[in-house]
């Protein structure tokens, strides 16, 4: 299976060859953004090495998408030609109608069809984004390995079984594959994959074309059957005999498969080089593999355990020889999750076993400079292991950066150790950790030697413990977190009442209200609060009553507050006060344990690109990854939004004040992020609001039942007539929806910051101000806002000019005017004195500019 997954998730990589854009030679499969997706590791790593494989722009693969003639053609021709000459083709001329010579996939095609691996339909159609099958490839494939698509009968009615046969023996048919399939993208690219190492062929005599006049094309007689190319002068690089296709065309790459070669863990596996680069150790499959019911004796019964000899069985504990291991330790072991493999040779003889050991470890610590592991090993007298790793920072990828960029502190993950000594020195690599939440219904334990055996159910389902288990005491009816190996078996669990609350935890309250029923001659209250999580997520939950129910929360003590919610039961004395799971939450004030600090009353000014902010005499840094939640106003209008890197935002201190709280990890003055309750509704500026339309004339207008019809203008200049819900619109940019009657509300699109003087920075919202001067495409206003400021060299080069001003106003130009260059033009010549625009101003320039005023010269 593991060979197979390697070819499968080839095809996660070649894909890139089709179209795409580019993360070039030298990334590896880990560097994509879907590399957890990506399961062939060792086909990606070697194909993205040749510089076959390239990531998409924006550095992820498409696996699953079907492949089109066109993307086929372009991978043939990077196999054949390799990425450099590949590029340089170019066109001659369109050979198909619906092939222009400038299409991207022109010099592709034509490179194919000249050679012969692709053709039309006969009547100048090729049909470049047609789908394409299984078999359709393969034939592509054979062609380049030296087939003749006429000699081998790969056309006509029965092409798709010659094919197919072919295909098998050649080995570049995947087992499994239905070739009349349409193909995917990681199919395809698995079948280039196999096409590398499959051999070269050639014909001694190609006979000769015989038309019979029947209108079904020519037919080839006389033909000498395929042979393979011996290894000639080509270098032995896959080691196999004859010349393959990787020896013809990737000379560089070189397959070393030494019986002393193996991974990190001791198995046996093959390395590539490509040049002077290795590309990586790659284990080969195991001929069997166990997590649980390692049997000696039932082993034995397919393979033999040599004892003694050069040839001895030798066993790997993670990958270190370990003397103290045999097949009787093993099977006394009763190992649970513990993976074993077997690794024999063609006579059945194990070479060698193979044991890899997964311990689950918590972060314990996580500074600018260290990161600690709490490691639990049941082979260890202390049970559990601190091991620390420092950040060497002539390092850009050292132990630290790698489990820093993926782990905060409290986060569990697995780790492997070389051996069985668990230390830094010793350690391998860390992966993710899958887990889940349950109340038990039933367990039972095993034994508690050689690790801790057992299980437990949950509603009818069984969990198996992982001989590695961190030994967490585990009783029926009570709730876990439990956390799991790759094999499914549990290897770690943390008690509810050991959990503290984590940073997905806690809420922001927007609003706390009650509802009052009469009882009896007295009231009873219900009380329920508006909640907004860290994420933007709104809830309203209902709250446990004080006093059985006689009295509401104090909404201030809460109100505005940011709180944890527990729906567990609660006693006063030997008193239930509070009962467990019937949804109703109590609150509590968040008091952050060791691993976040709350910072309150933070005020000031946020803009889109501060680095920092004073609270308190303590400064606080932002950086790109600060998450700003934004909660305004409460109720039926309250609005939750999430920004992830600078927001441009002043926090009210008079009238009504804002809430705002920074939240910090633990010993850092990065803020991880800034919460902003307020009473009103809170208007980002300094952002670009993409969807917007603009609002002119605010007297032309036609009143209709209940909407009034105005003229907008879109961002590319083009115009339509809306039903607004009010005339009190002025004109300016605005954001849109629709009520409930299906008019539209407007709303005032973002405003670039006030505090904007200078030249021009990549300051994002809308602004009007008067035209000053023009240069290479650079617009400079002045006049604007308060304090007259004057903005320069605003990028205009991509922005559609409107010109909206009143031609038939007194004192205004009588004309339209069509760009800025135009206006600079009229201005020059003096035959305009002012002109006012207004625009909406991306970080890449303005996007859109209206004139809204043009004073003609005296």
């Amino acid at each position: 299976m593991r060979n197979l997954k390697r070819v499968l998730s080839l095809g996660l990589a070649s894909v890139m060859l089709m179209g795409m854009m580019v993360v070039g030679a030298g990334a590896a499969s880990k560097d994509f953004t879907d590399a957890d997706e990506i399961k062939n590791v060792e086909a990606v790593d070697v194909m993205v090495a040749l510089g076959v494989l390239q990531g998409g722009d924006k550095g992820d693969f498409q696996p699953n998408s079907i492949l089109t003639r066109e993307q086929a053609a372009k991978i043939i021709c990077y196999m054949l030609l390799g990425t450099e000459n590949a590029e340089k083709l170019a066109a001659s001329g369109a050979i198909f109608s619906d092939v222009a010579a400038d299409r991207w996939s022109a010099p592709y095609i034509g490179y194919c069809v000249n050679l012969g691996i692709l053709a039309g339909d006969g009547a100048g159609h090729f049909f470049p984004e047609g789908k394409l099958t299984g078999a359709a490839f393969a034939k592509m494939l054979l062609v380049a390995l030296g087939y003749d698509p006429k000699i081998e009968n790969y056309t006509g009615n029965s092409w798709t079984i010659n094919v197919a046969s072919d295909a098998i023996e050649a080995g570049i048919s995947p087992k499994g594959m239905v070739l009349t399939n349409e193909l995917s993208r990681q199919d395809a690219a698995q079948m280039a994959f196999q096409t590398l190492t499959a051999d070269m062929v050639k014909y001694d005599n190609k006979g000769i074309d015989i038309d019979f006049g029947t209108g079904s094309g020519s037919v080839s007689v006389g033909a000498s059957t395929a042979e393979v190319v011996p290894q000639g002068s080509y270098d032995d690089n896959m080691n196999a005999d004859n010349l393959q296709f990787a020896e013809k065309y990737f000379a560089d790459l070189k397959l070393i498969d030494t019986a002393s070669t193996i991974d990190k863990y001791g198995r046996p596996a093959h390395a590539w080089k490509n040049d002077k680069d290795t590309v990586g150790t790659y284990a080969d499959k195991a001929d069997a593999v166990y997590t649980e019911d390692f049997d000696k004796a039932e082993i034995a019964k397919d393979y033999n355990f040599v004892t003694s000899g050069d040839n001895a069985t030798q066993f790997y504990n993670n990958g270190v020889i370990d003397a103290s291991l045999n097949a009787d330790v093993l099977t006394s072991r009763d190992y649970k999750g513990t993976v074993i493999e077997l690794y024999a040779d063609k006579n059945d003889n194990l070479t060698q076993v193979v044991l890899v050991q997964a311990y689950a470890a918590e972060v314990t610590t996580l500074t600018k400079t260290t990161i600690t592991l709490k490691v639990y090993n049941p082979w260890h007298a202390s049970k559990y292991i601190s091991v620390s790793f420092k950040d060497d920072t002539d390092k850009k990828d050292d132990t630290f950066d790698t489990l820093t960029a993926s782990y905060e502190k409290g986060d569990y993950l697995l780790t492997y150790f070389k051996g069985s000594d668990v230390n830094a020195a010793n350690f391998i690599e860390a992966t993710d950790i899958d887990s889940f939440d349950a109340t038990v219904t039933t367990k039972k334990i095993t034994s508690v030697s050689d690790g801790y055996n057992g299980y437990f159910t949950v509603d009818g389902t069984k969990y198996t413990l992982a001989s590695a288990y961190n030994e967490v005491a585990i009783n029926a009816g009570s709730a876990y977190t439990f956390y799991t190996d790759d094999n499914g078996y549990v290897i770690a669990a943390v008690a509810d009442t050991e959990k503290a609350a984590t940073i997905d935890d806690v809420y922001y309250i927007a609003k706390v209200w009650k509802n009052t029923e009469a009882s009896y001659g007295g009231s009873v209250y219900t009380q329920f609060a508006q909640v907004v999580a860290l994420d933007g997520t709104v809830q309203e939950v209902e709250l446990e009553s004080k006093n059985n129910g006689q009295a509401p929360y104090d909404a201030d003590a809460v109100a505005g507050k940011l709180v944890t919610l527990s729906d567990k039961a609660v006693k006063s004395g030997d008193t239930v006060v509070c009962k467990a799971n019937n949804d109703k939450f109590n609150v509590t004030e968040w008091a952050p344990t060791e691993d976040w600090t709350k910072v309150p009353n933070v005020t000031g000014t946020f803009t889109k690109d501060a680095t920092r902010i004073t609270v308190g005499g303590e400064t606080y840094r932002l950086n790109s990854d600060t998450k700003y939640v934004m909660i305004s106003e409460s109720g039926k209008d309250l609005a939750a939004t999430v920004k992830t890197g600078g927001i441009a935002y002043t926090v009210k201190t008079s009238g009504t004040p804002d809430v705002a709280y920074f939240i910090t990890a633990e010993d850092s003055s990065v803020v991880k992020y800034v919460v902003i309750g307020s009473a009103s509704e809170i208007s980002e500026g300094q952002t670009y609001s993409k969807d917007t339309v603009y609002l002119a004339d605010i007297d032309a207008y036609e009143e209709g039942d209940g909407y009034y019809a105005r003229k907008v203008y879109f961002a590319d200049g083009t115009e339509e007539t809306w039903q607004l819900d009010s005339n009190a619109y002025g004109a300016g940019f605005y954001t849109y929806d629709k009520n409930s009657d299906g008019y539209y509300t407007l709303k005032d699109a973002n405003a670039m910051s006030t505090s904007v003087t200078g030249v021009w920075d990549e300051q994002e919202g809308v602004v009007t101000g008067n035209f000053k001067s023009l240069f290479e495409n650079l617009l400079t206003i002045d006049g604007v806002q308060t304090g007259n400021r004057t903005i320069e060299d605003i990028k205009i080069g991509d922005a559609v000019v409107v010109d909206v001003h009143d031609t038939d106003a007194a004192g205004n130009y009588d004309a339209t005017v069509s760009s800025i260059d135009e206006l600079n033009s009229l201005k020059k010549d003096n035959v305009i004195t002012n002109a006012v625009l207004t625009m909406n101003v991306s970080k890449d320039g303005a996007v859109v500019i209206f004139i809204t005023d043009i004073d003609a010269a005296p």
